[in-house]
């Protein structure tokens, strides 16, 4: 009699540890993908303009494979705006204007970490250049100087879940490589061309 109300209990409990672990492993391994939607600020290193000054849009979508608790790996397909900026300053007598505007189809690749609302995350991206403007108070410029097609550099950032679905997102970019020569087309050991700063400011919702 004991040994027939025993056997069917010990079988629940294997079944119901079973399904949790099974629970716990689609939570650890998955895919999951979202939209990307936000702001980019940033400057260029080497044309003697100082700030993250110029800003623009950022918007795209990502997906995410998840293969722990903590490590996740993020790829992102984006459209984002960079270049550089000068207003003009008449209580100093300055009446110069200056706007670069790089619009670019980017790929970053991410390996985040995961600590409670936390998420931070550092990895490479890829970026192409479909158009630019340069432009100052006389108007379009001439292309003297053409950038370059590919941008590649590093990326760092934090995010914080607001909920299951919706995060902020701060990451920082540069370039690792020249996307254009200097003015003076000086070639210099650690400073070999104008390189792309960004602050990003996004959001990110999630899809079940």
């Amino acid at each position: 009699m004991l040994k027939q109300r025993i056997i069917p209990l010990l079988f629940i409990a294997f079944s119901t540890i079973a399904k949790g672990q099974d629970i716990q492993t689609e939570k650890i391994s998955e895919f999951k993908a979202g939209l990307i939607a936000g702001i980019s600020t940033s400057q260029i290193s080497g044309d003697n303009l100082s700030g993250f000054k110029k800003f623009g849009m950022n918007v795209g979508v990502f997906s995410r494979y998840t293969f722990s608790q903590k490590y996740s790996a993020q790829f992102e397909l984006t459209f984002i705006q960079k270049g550089s900026r000068k207003t003009p300053d008449p209580e100093n007598n300055d009446y110069s204007f200056y706007r670069l505007n790089l619009n670019y189809i980017e790929i970053p690749v991410l390996l985040k970490y995961k600590h409670k609302h936390f998420v931070f995350e550092a990895g490479p991206y890829a970026s192409y250049l479909m158009n630019f403007q340069e432009e100052n108070e006389q108007g379009t410029l001439p292309m003297i100087r053409p950038f370059y097609k590919y941008d590649i550099g590093g990326a760092i950032g934090i995010n914080y879940d607001f909920t299951e679905h919706l995060q902020m997102n701060w990451r920082y970019t540069n370039s690792w490589f020249p996307v254009r020569p200097h003015l003076s087309n000086a070639n210099f050991r650690w400073n070999r061309g104008q390189l792309n700063s960004v602050i990003e400011f996004t959001l990110h919702y999630e899809f079940n």
